[in-house]
């Protein structure tokens, strides 16, 4: 996957615009300013639809997709292909050296939530909320 990507995410109260142009953005910022409430609004939009309340607008054909803790994170990344991962600094298989090794060759871009100082020292895209 290659290229400026931008993600409109509208819901009844707030408005998130994203623009990833690396494979890998990490959301960082003080606690309620909302980074976990949109990784919510996007799992919620894809458990729901239309019927979430939720608008959703992707400026290219990617996929979304929300990893979670019970995610298979091995076959996931091995199979996904043109797809937007979105995962909240709480999933604990992010900080692992397997993990972050076959993020790199997955045909896909991430975005983490995170605050904790813990993905320091990658060559992540950081951007505060």
């Amino acid at each position: 996957m290659k290229g400026m990507h931008t993600i409109h995410i509208t819901s009844r109260r707030v408005a998130y615009t994203l623009e990833l142009s690396r494979k890998v953005s990490v959301i960082k910022g003080n606690s309620g300013t909302g980074k976990s409430s949109m990784i919510r609004l996007i799992s919620d939009y894809l458990e729901l639809g239309k019927d979430s309340g939720i608008k959703i607008a992707v400026s290219s054909s990617a996929e979304l997709m929300v990893l979670s803790n019970t995610s298979d994170w091995q076959n996931i990344l091995s199979a996904v292909k043109n797809t937007i991962l979105f995962i909240d600094e709480d999933v604990r298989y992010i900080y692992t050296k397997a993990f972050q090794q076959e993020l790199w060759k997955a045909d896909c871009y991430t975005v983490i939530r995170e605050r904790s100082g813990g993905l320091n020292g990658n060559a992540f895209d950081i951007g505060e909320v």
